[in-house]
This record gives structure tokens, sequence and C-alpha cells, in this order.
């Protein structure tokens, strides 16, 4: 509705219009993959695991965009790997084998997400993209909200500002400035500002909910952050290169 009234979101046509409408629907996808996983998981533990998203953004971006593969590259998805596997190790109860799966598949899909973005980005402006990825996810996460039997009129004004503070400030708020921004910063600068998510997500889970972490996540977390450490470090080495 902003992007409207501002005359910065048109419709776009024929292929990009399906280009953008998949983008969304890849990300209702990750929010239903992530919604399922915090049902086995604790937030921060969930958080941790999901942040291996750049590391398979990497890669799906060798493969589709055709960037270079290198050594550093595969040690800090190698590092990455082995620090989502110290926090399978701990109590079954913390780390579901089925909530791990699904936060593992959710950050591919949201490394899918970022991918396709950054490659649309080129064709399409960042307020006509964020409108029609937005309608994409909407129409993924209705039959969604069906088959999981979660599709229901909320029933109090409780439950009214839950949603409008989920959908506003947890959804459309972050699409929006993470769309303008890889508009006008690079992914990887991006990605590096993000690295404080998951330990924000943790000490959010620790101060709000209550919920518990030890020393082996602590570690756990701290190997896939090293892994996105890396992995920035070879993106800005190329981009130096580059220039």
């Amino acid at each position: 509705t902003v992007f409207g009234i501002r005359g910065q979101a048109r419709l776009p046509s024929g292929r990009l219009l399906w280009i953008a409408l998949t983008i969304g629907v890849i990300y209702g996808i990750m929010n239903g993959l992530f919604f399922e996983g915090l049902k086995y998981l604790s937030a921060g533990l969930a958080a941790i695991i999901f942040y291996t998203y750049p590391v398979y953004m990497f890669a799906i971006a060798t493969i589709a965009l055709n960037e270079r593969l290198t050594r550093l590259k595969l040690l800090a998805l190698s590092i990455a790997v082995v620090g989502v596997g110290f926090i399978a190790s701990t109590n079954p109860a913390g780390a579901n084998p089925v909530g791990i799966v699904l936060l593992l598949l959710a950050a591919v899909a949201y490394a899918t997400y970022t991918t396709g973005i950054r490659a649309a980005l080129s064709s399409v402006g960042s307020g006509t993209l964020t409108a029609t990825a937005l309608i994409g996810t909407t129409l993924s996460m209705v039959p969604y909200g069906v088959i999981s039997g979660g599709l229901s009129v909320p029933a109090g004004v409780d439950q009214w500002l839950l949603v409008f503070g989920i959908g506003l400030v947890g959804t459309a708020v972050p699409i929006i400035l993470f769309f303008r921004g890889l508009d006008r910063i690079e992914a990887s600068h991006a990605s590096i500002i993000g690295t404080s998510e998951p330990m924000m997500t943790v000490l959010l889970g620790v101060m709000l909910l209550g919920e518990t972490i030890t020393p082996i996540i602590i570690a756990g977390g701290a190997l896939v952050l090293l892994g996105v450490v890396l992995i920035q470090r070879e993106s800005r080495r190329a981009e130096t290169v580059t220039q």
C-alpha cells in the first residue's frame, strides 16, 4: 500500500512477474519450514541452525550465478557444518532431529530467496519487487495455514495485535528494509551486518522466553559464525580484485 501510494510499486509483467512471485513463494515456504521447526527447537537453537544460510547462498550462487568456488569457501562450509553438528549433539530434548532438518531446509530456502533477489534487482526496482514478492508470499502461506490447521480468525484484541505485530514489525518492515538495503550496498556487506542476528535471537530467547544455553551450543554457534566470517572475507577479497 505504501509503495502504491508513493508510485513506487508497479506490477511487473511477463517473466519478471513470475520471477517476483516465485521469490515471494520461496519466502513463504521458508516461513512455513521455520514455523514448523520452532515446534521442535528453542528460538536460540533455531536461529543458530538457520544462520547457516549464507554458506548455502554462496553454494547456490556458485551454481546459478557462476561464482567461483574456492578452498576458503569449502573450508567455511565445513566449519559451519561442524558447528551445526555440535548443536545437534546436545540434549535431544533441546535439539530434535526433525527440527534441525526443518531449519536446515528453511536456511536453504532463504539462501535461494536471497540469491533470487540479488539477480532480480538488476531488472526490477526494489519497491516493485517487494510488493509483488509479498503477494507471492501470501499466496503460499494461505495453503500452509489451511493444511496445518493454523488458519483461523484471531479471537480477541490481543491476538489481533500479535498478528499485526508479526506481520508488520516482524515481516513487512524487515523485507522492505532488506530489499532496499540490497539495492544500495553489496550483499556481502549486508551479510556481515547480519551476523549479529543469531546471537541476538539467543539473547532475546534467554531474556524474554526463559530459555537456557549450554557451552556446546555456544561453541556450535561460534563455529557457524566463523564459517560465515570466512565466507565474507572471501567475498570481499573477490570484490577487491574485481575493482
